[in-house]
């Protein structure tokens, strides 16, 4: 049982709400995979501002005060305009070396003064404190490249329309043992079944088009309904350090094996397209729901984080069947994924006779992002981590 938090810096969903529904698809998954550019960006964010060479760290400290302060991102452009008129001097005096030794020294110091502040940013998003979680393995990424969504000639890079599609059958490019990424490579356990995890916005986005149905009142003329039931409920994991993190999954470990295999699969049936994969759910998945809860209620981590809870924020869990037309739309909706991907998946699914499949997924709905505070924090990072990647 895979997850796949799907996600991308050119979105409406801040990294903030996408970093919740990643550690929840840590806690209940076998394998929890980040797919797109901001997350993989943002666990490893510290790590590579600091490695950056010196040419873009000029080029980044011109992007980052463009707009809030074009006076001294000016400055700036003057050094860098300065620096390639000195360094391109062949054979240059004392007086030369000096000159571009100030230079460079004007130029690492603020950068280190945006780094830290950087830093400070984009830690609010929880991302930063999963970095031992990915260098153990546990983690894992699925890059697409931005830029451009659906050209990349990077065999470890997927494009937008292969992730989606992805919950049918492996992208081609990736199927050869010298192409396959990180994410496939390095796995103990290759099981492919995967299912979406969703943010906040999912509902949203479904209440104002097919709205919710439950199990029991499901019928085959609902094919544009989709199924929900709420499952789990938590306090606010992303405040939980990685260690933290480690010891509510494990809370899970008598019951795990049964959970991960009956959604492998529920999933596997999905992909097959299988009529039964309603009762399924009702018949295999919903009765473990209690028992799983109790197992995490029961960690000590999770019991003091609810005693210490004062605002009374807590984190709701929802799995369900949701139309695969849906997904796409949701995705294409909140700016994951642009027109170009949306073609290529809307003929996919007419080619391949899928357009009526119901696919599994989970989803957090959360009182975390309500308040103004979490807001403005979002949108601080979200714009930050824009600029430091809108560089040439």
């Amino acid at each position: 049982m895979n997850a796949i938090v799907f996600n991308n810096l050119i979105s409406k969903i801040p990294p903030i709400i996408e970093c919740v529904a990643f550690r929840a698809a840590y806690i209940f998954s076998k394998n929890a995979t980040i797919a797109g550019d901001s997350g993989t960006c943002l666990i490893n964010f510290e790590q590579s501002l600091k490695r950056m060479a010196f040419d873009y760290k000029v080029k980044m400290l011109i992007n980052a005060y463009t707009v809030v302060e074009p006076e001294f991102a000016e400055k700036f452009v003057q050094v860098k305009s300065d620096l390639k008129k000195l360094t391109s001097i062949k054979h240059k005096n004392s007086q030369v070396i000096v000159l571009i030794k100030q230079y460079e020294k004007i130029v690492n110091t603020q950068y280190d003064i945006y780094v830290e502040d950087m830093i400070k940013q984009t830690n609010k998003s929880g991302f930063a404190a999963l970095k031992p979680l990915s260098d153990k393995r546990q983690l894992y990424y699925l890059p697409v490249s931005t830029s451009k969504l659906e050209e990349t000639n990077d065999p470890n890079v997927y494009n937008c329309s292969a992730i989606l599609k992805y919950i049918f059958e492996e992208p081609e490019e990736k199927k050869t043992a010298e192409n396959k990424t990180d994410v496939i490579k390095e796995k103990e356990d290759e099981d492919e079944s995967f299912l979406f995890f969703f943010t906040p916005e999912f509902f949203d986005y479904t209440a104002k088009r097919s709205g919710f149905v439950n199990i029991d009142h499901i019928t085959t003329e609902d094919k544009d309904a989709v199924v929900s039931e709420h499952f789990f409920s938590l306090p606010n994991i992303n405040l939980f350090s990685a260690l933290e993190l480690e010891s509510v999954r494990a809370s899970l470990t008598d019951v795990q094996d049964e959970w991960h295999d009956v959604n492998s699969e529920w999933i596997r049936m999905s992909k097959d397209g299988s009529p039964g994969i309603l009762s399924f759910f009702k018949e295999k998945i919903i009765p473990l729901k209690e028992a799983i809860q109790a197992k995490i209620d029961a960690n000590d981590i999770i019991q003091n984080a609810n005693r210490n809870n004062k605002k009374g924020a807590f984190v709701k869990i929802y799995m369900g069947l949701v139309p695969i037309k849906t997904v796409y739309d949701f995705y294409f909706t909140e700016n994951v994924v642009k027109q170009e991907t949306m073609d290529i998946l809307n003929d996919y699914l007419k080619t391949s006779g899928k357009e009526n499949y119901r696919v599994p997924f989970m989803a957090i709905k959360s009182e975390l992002f309500q308040s103004d505070a979490a807001g403005e924090t979002q949108v601080e990072t979200v714009v930050s981590v824009k600029k430091y990647l809108d560089i040439d």
